[in-house]
Formats: C-alpha cells, sequence, structure tokens
C-alpha cells in the first residue's frame, strides 16, 4: 500500500496487477528509485553509448540514464551490459539502495555483523559492505526460515520485497 500511495509502484504492465510474488527485475529497480525522485532529466545521457544494452526508446531509459549519471547503478564493465531485464538478486538490490542512499547524502555508517542470519558466508565480497549496511539501518531483515532469518543474497528479489525495502527505507531516512 505505501509503494502505490506513494506513486512508486502500480501493477505490472499497465495493469492493476501488482504481484507481489514475481521477481523484480534491474529495470524496475531503477524505474522505482526515478520515481522517488519525481523523475529528473538525466543530464549525462552516456548510458546509451556506454551499456550497448539499453535502447534509448525503451521504457526504462529515462530512469536508467538518471541512475547511471547519478552514480546508483553501473553496467558490467566488461560486457558494457546493464541487463535491465535480469531478475535482481537481493544482494544486488541492497547494493543499489546503498548507491542511492550515497547518492542522497545520507549517512551509512549503520552496520551489523550479521551474527545469527542464515547465508551469511554466502554474501559475495562485492555486496558486503552494502548487506551490512542495508540490515544494519533496518533496510533489509531478511527472509523468515523457520524462525531463523535468512539473508538469500542470491535469491532473486520479489517486488513484495523491494516494497517493504522501499518503505523502510523511507522509515531510515525521514
Amino acid at each position: 500500500q505505501y509503494v502505490y500511495d506513494n506513486g512508486l509502484m502500480n501493477g505490472i504492465g499497465g495493469t492493476t496487477e501488482f504481484q507481489p510474488n514475481r521477481n523484480i527485475t534491474r529495470a524496475q529497480i531503477v524505474q522505482v528509485l526515478y520515481n522517488m525522485e519525481k523523475q529528473p532529466e538525466a543530464l549525462n545521457r552516456n548510458v546509451f553509448t556506454d551499456l550497448k544494452d539499453v535502447a534509448e526508446d525503451a521504457w526504462y531509459a529515462d530512469a536508467v540514464a538518471w541512475a547511471y549519471s547519478a552514480g546508483v547503478v553501473s553496467g558490467n564493465s566488461s560486457t558494457k551490459m546493464f541487463s535491465p531485464n535480469n531478475n535482481a538478486t537481493r544482494e544486488q538490490l541492497s547494493m543499489i539502495m546503498y548507491q542511492y542512499a550515497h547518492y542522497k547524502g545520507y549517512k551509512t555508517d549503520q552496520t551489523s555483523d550479521l551474527e545469527g542470519m542464515l547465508n551469511k558466508d554466502a554474501v559475495s565480497d562485492w555486496s558486503a559492505e552494502s548487506v551490512r549496511w542495508a540490515v544494519g539501518a533496518g533496510i533489509i531483515s531478511g527472509v523468515d526460515k523457520n524462525g531463523v532469518k535468512d539473508l538469500a543474497p542470491k535469491a532473486n528479489a520479489t517486488r513484495a520485497q523491494m516494497a517493504v525495502i522501499l518503505k523502510n527505507f523511507s522509515e531510515t531516512y525521514k
């Protein structure tokens, strides 16, 4: 309800179906953050030459151009691909939210040692700092597995999880 009421997320493909358990793609995440920013103009359009899989006329093009120029997302430097239609993992989502917090100038010194969480050793080195921040700041709490929180860093993030993360993020950084 929070993301709908604030104009951050709506139905899939122009429908009224939210589909909470559907995986969220990288393009969708960037579009949601772009919506949070009230869709500012992206002054640097280099994304369309730097990332060869983002077409200028794609529905997410403005969002990716803004996020790329703001340093919220980047592409794979060796392949020059953003992979907009790929499902985002939970650790990728934590990294994007961490970079978004930096873009906003928010403090990101909250941290967690992830003690007592399942799969904490499965967190990739490149995302470890962002995952510790997301848990420490109360942005991400893990998936419940029989009363124990599972970070599930390699699992795909869902639209419902994104909605909860956005609500938590907004409450943390009021």
